[in-house]
Formats: structure tokens, C-alpha cells, sequence
């Protein structure tokens, strides 16, 4: 019965660590007057896209926080202010951004730029007016790498969506050169339909999420959800739908803000619904379909509105917005179930978050816009969990976490303690009870020998 007991009490240090309240790391401010999109890669370095002075402007920050490159584009135009990165993403040959370009009155249209990831150095940049007119410019919303990271997909609009109603477009580019491959655009998915949001799956097929409207005498809003394949035929279709109680009002946008795609390929959208246009009340919604396009579950998170979501290496998912109850951001930890693991509140105008991990550590990073600065947060919140680890011919039984040193304690079957190089640590007596100390030799936790 005592080793029952001891056993548990070993593993429920795990679990708390693992689902525990995030801790803050750090926080930075950077002048950056319009952010709207942020990516990390493999090592944490945050990649921030968005508009600042007129100019397109991208900014890298190393993991600790430090500023290491920011690139302006400066392009003259009529209206420098729509001249803006709206789209990010990140590999080992490039950074790419996909931004919105007005250089005269009445033509709207694409530039895809691609910066050297060490340096931010230009490699090129790619002007297109591929399907616009004065009535229905281009406007892209988001991209992603597939094909080993050899193509580039984007999505967006093309129409004025507040004049003469617009349509849902995707392109596909040669990431080594900028040059287009192929695009089109879509008839039917509502009389104003922008699509927001774009994820490639391991099959290559393209996710695409968007916000639509129907005006009177329909008065439907929501989100769509696409499966797409390479070749631009759409595979199914989902929606979420709202049906406004005056027909007759005008609806605005409404629908997915960003979607992502888990492990398991289910496919996750979070944005927002309206309640009542009158009180000017939203719902922030948050949607699970399957790769076959079966809804799992949706979840009403209150009064708000969702920007960001992303998944970690359990599948759970990391959720930000905005509470409208709270007037605050909050950062929500759901379950693959859907079920709340963890919510915290910080300051508002959160735009993206995502995850990334440091060997055993798992952290999240939040971009928050706040009028003439960017702020960045990062926050740790758990450890990866090994039950049974092969190190040096040694049976690892349990890891137990060291946040403290940002590291892990490893026990073998002997009760011996290790770290994760395998070299044995001091801390059991002759009573077998194990003290966790810090960096000062301060007591932290025990583990008594059962």
C-alpha cells in the first residue's frame, strides 16, 4: 500500500508540472506600429510581419527576447498605409511574407517577398496583379510552405468585401523564385467571402478558413472551412452559419480568424459569431473537424473573440482572443477533447500565439499589438512526460521535472538519481528520501523511497 501511495505521488508531480499555470519567461516591447502575424522556428526564433511608417515591415527576435534583424520595404503608393505583410511563414532556405501592395490609385494586387533567415537581407520581391481591376482588388490573408518547401501556397480575397462584394482566392508559387504557378478564385461561397487562414496537411491537400456573409434577403454569417487539393478542386466544404433575426440588416464578417492542423490531421478553427448587432456582442467559437470534414465538437468560449490557435506535441490545443466580459486577452489550454485544461488573462489586442519546444520544454509565444509597439510574451508551461526512458543501459522510471534548471531529474529502478546526459546526481540519504535543489542548494521538493 505505501509503494501505491509513493508511486502516485511521484507521478502527480509530473502531471502538475505538465498542466500546470504557464510561467512568464520574459516580455519585450518593439516599435512595430501595425503587427499582424507571427511564426517561430525549430530553434524559437519569432518572426513578426506587419506595417510600420508605410513600409513593409519584418522583424526577427532571437528566443531570449533580443532583437536580431528588422526589414522595411519601402514602396511609394497612394495609400501607404494598406502596404502591409499579412502573412508569414519559415524554413531553413528562407522567410517568406505575403503582403497586400496598392503603388497606385485603384490597383490593389500581391507581393510575395523572401528574406535571407540569418541576415534579412531581400532575396526578392514579387509584384502581382494577377486577377484585379479598380473594383475588385486583390488582397492575400495568409501562406504556407509545402512540398518539402519547395512551393508556397496563399489565400485571400478578391473584391472589396465593403463595396461590391468579393470572392476567396488561393495561388500557388515557386518558393525559390517568386514566380507564379497557378491560382484561381471561387464563385458561390458567399456574396462576401474573404478566406483568412491556409494549413497544408501530410497529404498536401490545402486547408482553408475564411469568413463569409450573405446579404438580405438571406442574412446568413459565418465560418467555412475548405479541404482543397493541389490542383484547386475543392474536396468538401463545411460551414458555420448564423442567421441574423432581421434579415433585412446587413451583415458584417464573421467566420475563422486562423485555423491549424493537429498530429492526427483533425482540423481546428477558431473566430468569431455575432450575437445581437445592436449591443455589438460577438461570441468567440472554436471548431474540430475530422481530415474527412465531420465536425468533432464546437465550443462557445464566451463573449468574445478568437485570433490564434495552435497545437502542441499532446494535441492540445493553445487558443488566444478576446474577452468582450473581461475587456482582456485571454489564452485558453483545451483539451483534443475540447475540455479546459488551463486559462489565464493578459492586456488585449493578442494577434497570433504559437507553440514551439526546447528539448523537454514546451513554451508558447503571444504577439500583441499596442498603437505605435509590438509586444512580445513568452511563457513556459510544462515539460514532455517520459515514463520509461533507455539511458546508459539504465531503466528510467520516472522523469521528474526541474523547472528551476529548466532541465529534468531522471530516478532508475535502484532509486538513483540522473540527469539527462546520465550522470548520476547526489541527493539521496541513508532514510532514501531525494531533495530537488535549486541553483542556490535551496530545498525544493522530496521524493520519499518507497
Amino acid at each position: 500500500m505505501v509503494k501505491k501511495i509513493m508511486v502516485a505521488f511521484i507521478m502527480g508531480i509530473c502531471i502538475k508540472a505538465l498542466y500546470s499555470q504557464p510561467q512568464l519567461v520574459w516580455e519585450r516591447e518593439y516599435p512595430f506600429l501595425n503587427p499582424i502575424d507571427m511564426t517561430c522556428d525549430t530553434n524559437g526564433n519569432v518572426f513578426i510581419t506587419g506595417g510600420s511608417d508605410g513600409k513593409i515591415y519584418t522583424l526577427k527576435v532571437s528566443s531570449n527576447g533580443d532583437s536580431l534583424w528588422g526589414n522595411k520595404i519601402d514602396v511609394i503608393s497612394p495609400y501607404p498605409d494598406y502596404n502591409r505583410g499579412y502573412g508569414i511563414v519559415v524554413s531553413e532556405r528562407g522567410v517568406y511574407v505575403i503582403a497586400a501592395l496598392c503603388p497606385s490609385q485603384g490597383e490593389y494586387g500581391i507581393y510575395l517577398i523572401r528574406y535571407n533567415p540569418y541576415t534579412g537581407d531581400t532575396i526578392y520581391a514579387r509584384y502581382y496583379f494577377l486577377m484585379g481591376s479598380i473594383w475588385f482588388p486583390e488582397m492575400p490573408k495568409d501562406i504556407d510552405l509545402y512540398s518539402n518547401g519547395e512551393k508556397l501556397v496563399v489565400v485571400g480575397t478578391l473584391g472589396d468585401p465593403f463595396l461590391t462584394g468579393s470572392a476567396p482566392t488561393i495561388y500557388e508559387f515557386d518558393a525559390a523564385t517568386g514566380n507564379v504557378v497557378n491560382y484561381a478564385w471561387y464563385i458561390g461561397a458567399g456574396d462576401v467571402a474573404i478566406s483568412m487562414s491556409v494549413k497544408t496537411n501530410r497529404e498536401g491537400n490545402f486547408i482553408v478558413g475564411g469568413q463569409m456573409c450573405e446579404p438580405p434577403p438571406y442574412g446568413l454569417a459565418g465560418f467555412y472551412t475548405w479541404k482543397v487539393e493541389q490542383s484547386f478542386s475543392v474536396i468538401w466544404a463545411k460551414h458555420k452559419w448564423r442567421v441574423l433575426p432581421d434579415p433585412a440588416i446587413y451583415p458584417t464578417l464573421e467566420g475563422c480568424e486562423e485555423l491549424t492542423v493537429d498530429h492526427e490531421q483533425n482540423i481546428i478553427t477558431t473566430g468569431l459569431l455575432g450575437e445581437d448587432y445592436s449591443n455589438g456582442m460577438f461570441h468567440w467559437w472554436i471548431l474540430k473537424y475530422t481530415n474527412d470534414g465531420i465536425l468533432v465538437w464546437e465550443k462557445d468560449l464566451g463573449r468574445g473573440r478568437g485570433y490564434s490557435v495552435d497545437c502542441d506535441i499532446y494535441n492540445n490545443l493553445l487558443v488566444a482572443g478576446y474577452s468582450q466580459l473581461s475587456s482582456s486577452g485571454k489564452i485558453w489550454y483545451l483539451s483534443p477533447s475540447g475540455d479546459s485544461i488551463w486559462c489565464i488573462d493578459i492586456p488585449p489586442n493578442l494577434w497570433r500565439l504559437r507553440f514551439h519546444r526546447k528539448n523537454d520544454s514546451l513554451f508558447f509565444y503571444v504577439m500583441r499589438d499596442y498603437g505605435p509597439s509590438v509586444f512580445l510574451y513568452k511563457y513556459f508551461y510544462g515539460l514532455v512526460e517520459i515514463q520509461e526512458k533507455e539511458s546508459k543501459n539504465l531503466t528510467i522510471l520516472y522523469k521528474i521535472p526541474n523547472i528551476l534548471h529548466n532541465s529534468s531529474i531522471f530516478i532508475d529502478k535502484n532509486l538513483y538519481l540522473y540527469d539527462i546526459a546520465g550522470k548520476k546526481l547526489k541527493g539521496m540519504n541513508r532514510n532514501g528520501i531525494y531533495f530537488i535543489k535549486d541553483k542556490e542548494g535551496n530545498k525544493k521538493f522530496k521524493i520519499i523511497k518507497f
